[in-house]
């Protein structure tokens, strides 16, 4: 289902069924791979996160990700602003090898973005000052 927007940084959102829908559309009909819709959405958010930072005044952005393809969107969206931001990865976990969020997490952290384990209560305990002042980004079901 799409809802209509008006005066926001995009037009319309859709939620997680018709995301999904419009996903298995695109790959199994359209034969688009998985990670360049992946890369599309990291870019979209990427802009909005970026402008929101410089709306607001920050020079911080904190990407929560979880172990599923939103994750994957949320490792490539930290790589996308690590050069115009300070960035880092608050992850729940890591994402299923040999998919498309591993190869993004797998990216990222080749590129030495920081990353926040968030696995345990003390983990997510100990990383709250780094949260902080921070444009904190969450996609999908991130349960940070």
């Amino acid at each position: 289902m799409m809802y209509p927007r008006r005066g926001g940084p995009f037009d319309r959102v859709i939620d997680a069924t018709a995301a999904r829908a419009l996903d298995r559309v695109l790959i199994e009909d359209h034969g688009i791979p998985g990670i360049v819709l992946m890369e599309h959405a990291a870019l979209g958010v990427a802009r909005i996160a970026l402008a929101s930072t410089l709306e607001h005044g920050l020079d911080r952005v904190v990407v929560a990700c979880g172990r599923g393809n939103n994750g994957g969107d949320g490792w490539a969206i930290a790589r996308l602003l690590r050069d115009r931001v300070e960035v880092a990865v608050v992850s729940t976990g890591s994402p299923r090898e040999g998919s498309d969020a591993a190869t993004n997490a797998r990216i990222a952290e080749g590129l030495d973005i920081e990353v926040i384990d968030a696995a345990t209560p003390d983990a997510i305990e100990a990383a709250t000052p780094r949260l902080e002042g921070a444009l904190l980004v969450e996609i999908g079901r991130a349960h940070v």
